[in-house]
């Protein structure tokens, strides 16, 4: 067993809530009854195997994370997590937000990458440097605090090389690209189609094979992703958020966010 034990952050400055990198806790698991379902939490989390067997599952997919591997998660959308039933497991866990990071995460967004998997024997050397640092009992310099944890995180995506195209279908990429380029306005698959050198017949149809669903389900997920960020980080009022994403109205908005959420856009909000 290792000697980590959860650690909460301690009272965060205002600046430090809206400017920097911050972490909620981190820490250490083995319960074998431990599992997380949620629809929504306000967080990104790496978590990263030590020993046994970590089951993720995100946006249909389940993951099996081993020992020496890990797993990168965008929390505020549905997610679930557990120990495999079998044997004993270990994981240490980083939850992190904050505004430098967005750009990381919308970026594996656009590109479909995520969860984000990745391999690494180092991993746990880098993560016990920012647990030491987070556990000392004089409280962390919050700069300090936000470069380790955005150095972390550059760790798992160089680790993971995000920044090499390899492996990811260039129909996905491109179509991810699209989306976000036009994530604000109506969605319109003459155009979309259009831009993909395709019939709109056949983008359709290789649009589902890639993404399981049709072009406008994904574009509408990914819209209510920006809203929940959007909810989150800035203080635009609903109606706002409504109108920038281009829905037909604050009605119409409030509707689908509670279909795909299961929370209306307020109770989100509030948390």
């Amino acid at each position: 067993m290792r000697d980590y034990i959860s650690h909460v952050a301690p009272f965060l400055s205002d600046f430090a809530e809206e400017t920097l990198m911050v972490s909620d806790a981190m820490g250490y698991e083995s319960n074998p009854d431990f599992l997380i379902d949620r629809s929504n939490f306000n967080n990104n989390l790496i978590m990263y195997v030590l020993s046994g067997c970590l089951i993720a599952e995100q946006y249909g997919e389940t993951h099996e994370i081993l020992p020496g591997h890990g797993i990168l998660m965008d929390l505020r959308d549905t997610h679930k997590y557990y120990f495999m039933e079998k044997g004993h497991s270990e994981i240490i866990w980083l939850h992190f937000r904050g505004t430098p990071v967005d750009a990381v995460i919308n970026h594996l967004h656009t590109g479909n990458m995520l969860p984000l998997r990745f391999e690494d024997a180092s991993f746990e050397e880098h993560f016990a440097a920012l647990y030491r640092l987070a556990a000392a009992k004089q409280l962390p310099d919050e700069f300090d605090f936000s470069c380790a944890i955005y150095s972390l995180l550059m760790h798992v995506c160089k680790t993971a090389r995000i920044n090499e195209p390899d492996g990811i279908d260039s129909f996905a990429l491109a179509a991810s690209r699209y989306i976000y380029a036009h994530l604000d306005e109506p969605a319109g698959l003459d155009a979309f189609a259009g831009h993909m050198k395709m019939s709109k017949y056949h983008f359709c149809r290789r649009f589902r094979q890639e993404f399981q669903c049709t072009p406008l389900e994904y574009i509408q997920r990914q819209k209510i992703n920006k809203a929940k960020r959007l909810l989150i980080y800035t203080r635009l009022s609903i109606a706002e958020i409504a109108c920038q994403l281009s829905f037909y109205d604050q009605s119409h908005f409030s509707r689908v966010f509670t279909q795909l959420t299961g929370v209306s856009p307020g109770k989100f909000r509030k948390g």
